[in-house]
């Protein structure tokens, strides 16, 4: 779909008018199902220009929309979409509950990467409530399906997220032996936005090394592929201008892969 092709390169308004249209010829040529999955992904673009109240009415119309012709796959997707908004909102017990929908339906059509992508959303949920115990536990299973149909991607991904509660509790080392399997994964995928994401939780995790958390911020910030959200995240938490390094991405890679714990 032409609009999903205009989100992937980061074109929102195009997108936005793209699927538009798309909804309104399938509804008018009675395609429920299509007008469906157009008004999901707008809802996708609108929470990627965070407009919350888009998103939300626009998830709430595919869910109806995809009820009507059983598409329970997508109806999963629904579900976890609004859960999302509502744990950007702080609304984590709303946001939960749609959570446990999204995980019922994608476990009754056995998908395991529905599955596993709806269980590290639920953990990072956990991880901002605090309940680091429950979040580790959730990832760790959502890392198991995803090895065992070898979802490459995904795995790095939920690697990433498990990384991420260990730090707020101090289990520094820990968090850098997921990051590393995942950085290994992000680098052999050539899949950069994500490998930025993992740099930036990795620096998270040094403690010690002032210049070099400066130097992976600076690379991350200055990289034309960091998505949006990952700038904001990082900005969030800069109080200075990171000094940038000399070294190349690559280098910084290398040299994180084999260091010492």
């Amino acid at each position: 779909m032409l609009g999903n092709i205009a989100l992937a390169f980061g074109d929102n308004d195009t997108a936005l008018e793209t699927l538009s249209q798309a909804r309104n010829t399938a509804e008018k040529h009675g395609d429920t199902l299509e007008a469906g999955r157009a008004t999901r992904s707008m809802g996708v673009v609108s929470e990627t220009m965070t407009r919350q109240d888009d998103a939300q009415t626009y998830y709430e119309q595919s869910l109806e929309l995809l009820s009507q012709v059983n598409d329970h796959m997508g109806m999963a997707g629904a579900y976890a979409n609004l859960a999302s908004v509502a744990r950007r909102r702080g609304e984590y017990v709303q946001a939960r509950m749609l959570y446990e929908h999204s995980l019922h339906k994608f476990e009754t059509l056995n998908f395991a990467w529905g599955t596993a992508f709806t269980l590290t959303s639920l953990g990072t949920l956990l991880n901002e409530v605090g309940e680091y115990s429950e979040a580790k536990a959730v990832h760790t299973r959502a890392i198991g399906l995803c090895r065992d149909v070898g979802h490459q991607w995904g795995l790095a991904f939920c690697l990433s997220n498990l990384a991420q509660v260990c730090i707020p509790i101090g289990d520094y080392a820990e968090a850098r032996v997921y990051l590393r399997e995942g950085l290994s994964i992000a680098e052999g995928l050539k899949t950069l936005p994500l490998l930025l994401d993992m740099l930036t939780v990795y620096a998270d995790s040094i403690v010690d090394d002032p210049a070099l958390v400066d130097e992976l911020y600076a690379l991350v910030l200055a990289h034309p592929l960091t998505e949006p959200e990952t700038l904001v995240k990082l900005r969030s938490k800069l109080n200075h201008e990171p000094t940038p390094g000399t070294r190349t991405l690559e280098e910084v890679i290398s040299t994180l892969m084999n260091s010492e714990l």
